[in-house]
């Protein structure tokens, strides 16, 4: 499986946030991360 990572702006929240991506094909699922959480944290937890 692939992964990227990004680093994108938000202007809401006045700084980059860091999104990753998983795979190549199927549906596509966001997961955020915990309070205070980590960006990957849900490829290493679940």
């Amino acid at each position: 499986m692939s992964a990227r990572h990004l680093l994108l702006p938000s202007p809401a929240l006045g700084r980059r946030v860091h999104v990753w991506c998983f795979g190549d094909v199927g549906r596509p699922l966001i997961v955020f991360p915990s309070n205070a959480g980590i960006a990957h944290e849900w490829q290493h937890s679940g």
